[in-house]
């Protein structure tokens, strides 16, 4: 299930899928680079997911659902800080 919703100046995106979930031992590192707990995957989704968030000034988490599924939520600004330097050149490091 995908829903969007708009809360004051910023959007909320929730995607909730009824998978395994995510393990308790792997909760802490689901967002790190190369991080896959499958047998096939190259473990950056997750993590190439959260960076471009983070650089439009959002935000993402999840949670475990019952009996079992994940929610994955992303919160963004509607207008984005511009994280501009002094010489009006964009801090925002390439991938």
């Amino acid at each position: 299930m995908i829903e969007t919703q708009l809360e004051g100046d910023r959007w909320i995106l929730r995607v909730e899928d009824n998978g395994t979930g995510i393990r308790p031992e792997n909760a802490h590192k689901i967002f790190n680079l190369f991080a896959t707990s499958k047998n096939e995957g190259t473990g950056i989704g997750l993590w190439l997911s959260r960076f471009i968030v983070e650089q439009h000034g959002g935000y993402m988490r999840f949670s475990n659902v019952e009996p079992e599924g994940v929610v994955f939520w992303v919160d963004m600004p509607i207008d984005p800080v511009q994280d501009i330097d002094k010489e009006g050149v964009s801090k925002v490091l390439p991938l």
